[in-house]
């Protein structure tokens, strides 16, 4: 029995075709595992003042992060921290950039209660930080 050589071209490149695909999919649900961060904005709660709160662990960028983040204060208390005071607002030039890379690292925001207005306590932002609360809050 002759096998032709164009039937073992086409098998081949079955073989191949299979192995990308099979590969392909693997590699893609690692990689949504690996990040929680992929896919779409969740729905976050929002307060009587109409501002949305929650974690951001599951925000794709600081930008569709809520308007309070889940945080934990420097004494403990859990909050919540305004989005604007822990991201700061995006450079608009590159001056602006080197500027915000000068500042001090270490510094102090508010942290709040759901309602976005009363203080409860203070938050540290600094190079070490991860006192934002995830997902299991």
């Amino acid at each position: 029995m002759k096998i032709k050589s164009g039937s073992v071209k086409v098998l081949l490149f079955v073989v191949a075709l299979l192995t990308g695909v099979i590969i392909g999919t693997n590699s893609f649900a690692a990689i949504n595992h690996r990040n929680p961060n992929f896919g779409p904005v969740p729905e976050y709660a929002v307060n009587k003042y109409g501002e949305t709160y929650g974690s951001d662990f599951y925000a794709p960028t600081p930008d569709t992060a809520p308007e309070l983040i889940l945080a934990r204060g420097v004494d403990g208390t859990i909050g919540y921290v305004r989005n604007t005071d822990l991201n700061g607002e995006a450079p608009k030039t590159p001056e602006q950039a080197v500027e915000q890379q000068k500042r001090s690292k270490t510094r102090m925001i508010p942290l709040y209660d759901v309602d976005g207005r009363t203080v409860i306590g203070q938050f540290r932002i600094d190079s070490a930080n991860n006192n934002t609360v995830g997902s299991s809050h």
